[in-house]
């Protein structure tokens, strides 16, 4: 929350008290006519058509935009008078299904959905409520949303076909408590390929315990909770995650970032490193976070009394720069165009720093970029952009193969062919010996824009790989539009080149059958052994070769997906790796 400076050091003490303190303050204030105005855009695509889900959004009080043109256009409507955080729900068409923020959801019309009286939301979190898609359901949405400071996680179920279409909250699914005493923050996060699922982030108060909630076919669930980090007050939380490195940031305290690392795939937070920021006079407390495109900078903004935007290099040490020690904003949010918006405190103005991949003062900042001309006090309503499909939208690249294998040399060539590109700017070509972690080994540039067919290739070396480790190389491709959003390719295998191999399996990676050709130079006897990545057996078997090469099918069924070891022992022992896909 803010206030001028003049108020500043009473309003901290006031919200570390009840929140109806803090709503008669701002009662008052807002009487001052102050602006604050903020963007929160959900995705990180840029606009068109074809990708219409965060084409409006609305936010604190009365404040609406329309994105149809890729840049913010102010328009009317918003029925909505709030101070903080706030969601909005668009449909694939681009059409605006509801918005809240407050106690009160709004359907398109600009009218109370009715069932939302007696909402037990509050007005004043910083991030928050947050709409997500039901999976497999067409019209019902969760609305998530914190009661207040310290109180507990709630959610409602809202259903796009009851009042004529308009939506309402569904009968019987009105403040459902996920989980009690919860701090500011909350972040959804897209599971990786199962693109209708969802992990809910959220941060326990007065403690150092992350919650994570999961969404799936099965419904929202209390999926885990990890205690990691600092201990944190019930103001803290704001965050955000970073899909292009995986690190997640949450603000804590008055002048500290911790960063983790998350596993989209597992929901397993890890290896939390903190971050001080400068203690600077007047400046009371950072208010929120954006990464940067490529996820290598870090923005952190705010301040009561006195502004600040900060740059924090996680490529250098965390090295952190004072980028403007005014008119920072109190609130950052990536934009659809790959920059980073922000709302400049007591003013109308947005700032908008142009190249946030940029070190230093080469991000370009400008303070007074755009003018909302709306002069109305605002906290930061930001607005969770709700994808309705819960999935990416289109592929800007259309892959037509994707292949590896070795040449004359003893090289591994990797091919690709693409029937069209849209705002391709590369390609990158990653490599891994275990099918888990990768490393980048190459970047191709990308045709930017083709309605015809291309093809590619990268020809891996492996000058720096041991020969006797292992047998197989895993490799999958990365493509990059302009705006950083990325996609991923199928990981595919390949046998080392330069490894003597006796042992051929295939498919890898393999579905519910994997087969093996194993020669032979005289009739045996062998013992066929499968194990996990923790050594545990999970398959045995008698074979009995033949002279000559021996093919051999194993059934998968009931084995989870990931990494898996096929031995086969006949005199010596020979072991392959191989990838149990999902089905």
């Amino acid at each position: 929350m803010k206030t001028t400076k003049l108020f500043a050091q009473n309003i901290v003490t006031i919200r570390r008290n009840a929140d109806h303190f803090v709503r008669i303050f701002h009662r008052t204030i807002r009487h001052h006519n102050l602006l604050v105005v903020s963007i929160l855009l959900f995705s990180n695509n840029l606009f068109s058509q074809t990708n219409s889900y965060d084409r409006h959004w609305y936010f604190g009080p009365y404040n609406s935009f329309d994105w149809i043109s890729g840049s913010p256009v102010l328009v009317a409507g918003c029925a909505m008078n709030n101070i903080e955080g706030s969601a909005t729900a668009n449909n694939v068409n681009g059409n605006l299904l509801f918005y809240g923020g407050d106690d009160k959801i709004y359907n398109a019309n600009h009218t109370l959905m009715p069932n939302s009286v007696g909402l037990n939301c509050t007005t004043t979190p910083k991030q928050g409520p947050i709409s997500v898609q039901v999976p497999a359901s067409a019209n019902r949405y969760y609305y998530i949303y914190p009661g207040g400071y310290g109180a507990p996680l709630k959610y409602s179920i809202i259903d796009m076909t009851l009042q004529s279409g308009l939506g309402d909250i569904a009968a019987g699914s009105k403040n459902i408590q996920l989980r009690a005493a919860n701090a500011e923050g909350i972040i959804a996060i897209r599971k990786p390929i199962v693109c209708s699922e969802y992990w809910i982030i959220t941060h326990d108060a007065s403690n150092n315990r992350f919650y994570i909630e999961q969404i799936n076919s099965s419904g929202i669930s209390n999926f885990s909770s990890q205690n990691i980090g600092p201990v944190c007050d019930i103001q803290a939380g704001f965050m955000d995650y970073s899909r292009f490195t995986g690190k997640l940031a949450m603000l804590y305290g008055s002048f500290n970032v911790a960063l983790f690392d998350f596993n989209a795939t597992t929901g397993v937070i890890s290896n939390y490193v903190n971050v001080p920021l400068p203690s600077i006079a007047g400046c009371l407390e950072y208010y929120s976070l954006a990464f940067s495109p490529n996820g290598t900078k870090l923005y952190v903004a705010g301040g009561y009394g006195a502004n600040r935007l900060l740059q924090v290099d996680l490529s250098n040490s965390n090295f952190v720069t004072t980028i403007a020690a005014v008119d920072g904003g109190n609130t950052l949010k990536l934009g659809p165009n790959g920059k980073i918006y922000g709302a400049n405190l007591y003013t109308s103005y947005l700032g908008i720093v142009n190249n946030p991949n940029n070190a230093g003062i080469a991000c370009n900042y400008v303070p007074n970029a755009i003018n909302t001309g709306n002069i109305a006090f605002s906290d930061g309503g930001l607005p969770h952009i709700c994808l309705a499909s819960m999935c990416p939208p289109p592929l800007t690249v259309e892959l037509f193969s994707f292949t590896a294998g070795c040449t004359d040399n003893n090289t591994i060539r990797v091919e690709w062919s693409t029937a069209s590109q849209t705002n391709n700017d590369y390609f990158t070509i990653e490599r891994s010996i275990d099918g888990i972690s990768f490393e980048t080994i190459g970047i191709v540039d990308g045709a930017g824009n083709s309605s015809t067919t291309l093809n590619y290739e990268y020809i891996d070396e492996q000058i720096s790989l041991p020969t006797t480790q292992y047998s197989n190389l895993f490799y999958r491709l990365k493509q990059t539009d302009f705006d950083g959003q990325f996609t991923y390719a199928d990981v595919i295998a390949v046998e080392h080149c330069h490894a003597s191999s006796t042992l051929t399996i295939h498919p890898n990676p393999a579905g519910n059958e994997l087969f093996i050709e194993i020669p032979s130079s005289d009739a045996a006897i062998a013992a066929l052994q499968i194990t996990d990545l923790l050594g545990k057996i999970i398959k045995t078997e008698a074979l009995s070769l033949l002279i000559g090469n021996n093919m051999h099918e194993i059934s998968l069924e009931g084995f989870s997906s990931g990494m898996y070891f096929v031995s086969i022992v006949n005199g010596e022992t020979i072991t392959k790796k191989f990838i149990k896909s999902a089905n």
